[in-house]
């Protein structure tokens, strides 16, 4: 006799929303209020495992623990390979990191894999080995990225939606060596039906491979062909400024007009060497 099997427990989105949650909200607690922590940090032990330091120097080494008194792991994982959408630090849920460092070909990151240790610790036990720094980049960038990620309305969103699974198919098949999709909307508003967003669609590319005229033929042929979608999206205008554009021809002003489009969750890699656009801006 088979196992019923349960579903999977939901939550009343309409209802969080309606009760005004959001990022930035504040969340009020007294002496009435009882909300379990659920985090692994509990753990009374840590957990055996390789952990990578995200704590800055500065307050690493800083001699007043009242002031800085925990230092702040995260947990690798030991994988054999890493998988190509999971590198460069696009994916929000997992990171690989591809390592020249022995017996290590790569090592995977959750976010909720982070712990608080006290400083103290630190004092008796030695690192043998430390990431390279544009893997640390990487990897704090992606961090950082959690609670940076760009949100869109909305009514943007709703208006795209038709269009996203046959966006992602185009940027499999002649886009993934791009450093992403990157978006300047007319308006951050959530628009009536009778207004439209007027929308400048940058696709960004590192230097080196903008250089290589197939390569860049290639993500040309396939941003022509996300264009053409766009023209069939009532209420999204795509401007004549959108373009295929390589990272050394874009100014920093410009760069931090634009909001990257991730579809939330979807990964663009460079397999080659795992460059993201905020590294080639040496941000």
């Amino acid at each position: 006799m088979l196992k019923e099997t349960k579903s999977p427990p939901k939550i009343d989105s309409e209802k969080i929303e309606k009760n005004g949650w959001r990022q930035g909200a504040f969340l009020f607690i007294d002496d009435a209020t009882k909300i379990s922590i659920e985090t692994p940090s509990r753990q009374d032990c840590l957990p055996e495992g390789l952990y990578v330091v995200l704590t800055q120097d500065c307050d690493l080494l800083n001699p007043d623990l009242q002031k800085e008194p925990v230092a702040e792991l995260i947990l690798g994982h030991e994988k054999p390979k890493p998988e190509p959408l999971l590198l460069s630090g696009k994916n929000p849920r997992k990171l690989h990191l591809k390592l020249n460092l022995t017996e290590k070909n790569c090592l995977e990151f959750l976010p909720q894999n982070r712990f608080f240790i006290a400083r103290s610790y630190l004092e008796n036990l030695k690192s043998s080995e430390t990431l390279e720094l544009k893997d640390l980049k990487i990897l704090i960038h992606w961090i950082v990225s959690r609670y940076k990620r760009a949100g869109f309305p909305n009514v943007f969103n709703e208006r795209v939606s038709a269009k996203v699974e046959a966006i992602k198919k185009i940027l499999s098949g002649y886009c993934h060596n791009t450093l992403g999709v990157f978006m300047r909307l007319s308006t951050e508003k959530e628009l009536p039906t009778d207004l439209s967003y007027s929308v400048s669609m940058l696709m960004l590319v590192e230097k080196l491979t903008y250089e290589q005229e197939d390569e860049r033929k290639k993500i040309q042929e396939g941003f022509d062909k996300i264009s053409e979608l766009f023209l069939d999206v009532l209420g999204v205008d795509l401007l004549d400024d959108s373009e295929v554009k390589s990272m050394d021809a874009i100014s920093a002003h410009e760069y931090g007009l634009l909001k990257q489009w991730d579809f939330d969750y979807l990964s663009f890699s460079n397999d080659k060497n795992g460059i993201t656009a905020y590294d080639t801006m040496n941000i």
